[in-house]
């Protein structure tokens, strides 16, 4: 006996909000959410995780003076979060 079995497999298809071309993999802006081929998506350059922020160009640029303020808070932050630990460690080589 044969039996004849027809299967529907469901793919999603992306085109690039940018260039309307067929994208191999969903690159979608974190702000805008645009859907990004390889040749329009901007990563994260700061954020070496495997899965850093892609952001559509225009977007990123627009980005550019909040990433600078971002990092200008980062390293305030380090500093004092190094200073306060390094206090804890005085105070505690203090009390033995």
């Amino acid at each position: 006996m044969k039996k004849e079995i027809i299967e529907t497999k469901h793919k999603d298809i992306y085109y690039c909000d940018e260039c309307n071309h067929e994208a191999i993999a969903s690159y979608r802006c974190l702000i805008c959410k645009k859907d990004l081929c390889e040749e329009h998506v901007q990563y994260d350059t700061r954020d070496d995780s495997d899965y850093p922020g892609k952001y559509c160009k225009r977007c990123w640029e627009i980005g550019k003076p909040f990433r600078q303020k971002q990092d200008e808070a980062l390293v305030k932050f380090n500093s004092i979060y190094e200073y306060l630990i390094l206090n804890w460690k005085n105070e505690c080589l203090k009390n033995d």
